[in-house]
């Protein structure tokens, strides 16, 4: 379970009011849960957050791997569960720090990624310093 006390990812997972209002959990299990992210980039943009409190994607090891797989399916599934039914223009990815504007570890799930805007496009483009794919991820872990 989250402990952290001035994070908000930390507050969402202990079911606190977030500025006021309880954030509507679209999925959660033992150790995730998922929501519509605050400010949405696209009409499917969800954010997938594990309920212990880990730094950022920067911080994992192998032993985060089952974690990482896991955030990943159920990200597909929310996606789908909230209609979106397309296998194309989908994207999963992890701020990088610093480029990472709350520092508990999430994962964004993007559909209709073709609504990006301007602003957005740069903002959740893989490969770059910022912004890096699950698979990316993956695979970094991996050779640590």
């Amino acid at each position: 379970m989250a402990n952290s006390k001035k994070c908000v990812f930390c507050d969402i997972v202990n079911k606190v009011l977030v500025n006021g209002k309880e954030t509507e959990i679209l999925y959660e299990d033992e150790t995730v849960v998922a929501f519509k992210d605050i400010k949405p980039a696209t009409r499917h943009h969800y954010l997938v957050v594990p309920k212990e409190h880990l730094e950022s994607p920067k911080t994992l090891t192998k032993d985060n791997l089952g974690l990482l797989n896991h955030m990943l399916e159920v990200g597909e599934n929310v996606l789908v569960q909230q209609g979106f039914q397309s296998d194309n223009n989908k994207r999963f990815g992890y701020h990088w720090p610093p480029f990472n504007s709350i520092s508990h570890l999430h994962m964004h799930a993007l559909g209709n990624t073709e609504e990006l805007g301007f602003f957005h496009k740069g903002m959740f483009m893989t490969g770059t310093p910022w912004f890096v794919s699950h698979q990316w991820l993956m695979t970094y872990i991996k050779q640590k």
